[in-house]
């Protein structure tokens, strides 16, 4: 009899506090106080999420172009000014860049 006791005693303390837990008044938000809880919780995400875009935008640059550009370069090389294409480029760099040609 006794395990049986140690068995169902902590499953109706359970019932107990979820009961007990439901009983509780929650407090009714009015439509602007709900727009104003979204709209602040939307601010911060998009803040977070403009600034995780714009990191990911400055690792993936140089990886992403540098490939391209290059590949334009070997295909057509007149037709690209030879601008450096990324900041170390602009470093090693030490003659100015070329004008830009413009075909009509």
């Amino acid at each position: 009899m006794k395990p049986l006791v140690k068995m169902i005693a902590p499953v109706l303390l359970g019932c107990v506090l979820t009961l007990g837990s439901c009983g509780k008044k929650e407090k009714e938000l009015s439509p602007k106080e709900i727009e104003a809880k979204a709209d602040s919780i939307v601010a911060r995400k998009v803040g977070q999420m403009e600034q995780q875009a714009r990191e990911d935008l400055d690792k993936r640059l140089p990886i992403e172009i540098k490939p391209k550009v290059d590949s334009i370069r070997k295909i057509r090389p007149d037709s690209i000014p030879s601008l450096p294409v990324l900041q170390e480029e602009a470093d090693s760099s030490d003659t100015p860049p070329a004008p830009l040609k413009t075909t009509k």
